[in-house]
């Protein structure tokens, strides 16, 4: 059996350790590496690190990785995987409309604005459920009417899973999440009653900065305030 080479090893951990960008040398470093990826054309083989490194979280890194590339549409030339699509949801899911940037958050609409386009096709390929759904929607911003960028998107994928379920034949499996959808829809549209009436209350970070808890504790938690309201005007660039 071949021996593993430490420094090999120990060189792959320290690169791994830089996407967290925990610190300034490793935010340096990781900022070289989002240039040099970037200077590579987004197919297949490339989607999964401009992903990994889009998961970085950070503004800047991520527009050196994108250069002139806007985000929404950064993988339009891909048939996406499962592993893509996984990955995407998992970062909805592990942020919040307060500490995704806009340009993570554009990128991972577009993705999946693209794969469940043609909802039979995008349910094939990885099936999204009712739970996933409420992490695609606590990014609506209830402060913004339904023509704004980021809601107008959201609301649009939300249309497609409704779509779905309404046209096709589909399993029982299926219809529970396009009933969901379009609950999820008429809910923001609702002025009402909104968001609240049907997605938990964990996940409603506008109710969260008016709550007791954060108000008497505002000195030592973060406060938390969306950060998805940054306009990006769609003037695509040619693919490097």
């Amino acid at each position: 059996m071949k021996k593993k080479h430490p420094t090999k090893d120990i060189s792959l951990s320290m690169l791994n350790a830089c996407f967290a960008c925990a610190t300034p040398e490793a935010r340096d470093v990781m900022r070289s590496f989002a240039a040099y990826v970037g200077s590579y054309q987004v197919q297949k083989h490339t989607a999964p690190l401009f992903l990994r490194i889009i998961g970085t979280n950070d503004e800047e890194i991520i527009h050196t990785l994108l250069q002139k590339r806007h985000p929404f549409i950064l993988f339009r030339n891909l048939h996406p995987a499962k592993e893509l699509i996984n990955q995407s949801i998992e970062m909805l899911t592990s942020h919040d409309p307060s500490s995704l940037c806009p340009a993570a958050l554009y990128t991972i609409l577009g993705l999946l604005d693209m794969v469940y386009k043609n909802p039979s096709k995008g349910m094939a390929v990885y099936r999204m459920d009712e739970l996933e759904l409420n992490h695609v929607a606590k990014y609506l911003n209830e402060s913004l009417d339904q023509l704004h960028e980021t809601n107008k998107i959201i609301l649009r994928l939300l249309e497609y899973f409704y779509f779905f379920e309404t046209t096709f034949n589909v399993d029982t499996k299926y219809r529970k999440t396009g009933i969901h959808a379009m609950k999820l829809r008429l809910a923001f549209l609702d002025k009402k009653h909104g968001l609240r009436s049907i997605l938990p209350e964990q996940l409603m970070v506008q109710d969260l900065v008016n709550d007791d808890f954060f108000l008497d504790n505002r000195h030592s938690v973060q406060k938390l305030q969306y950060t998805n309201s940054t306009h990006y005007e769609l003037q695509p660039s040619e693919e490097q």
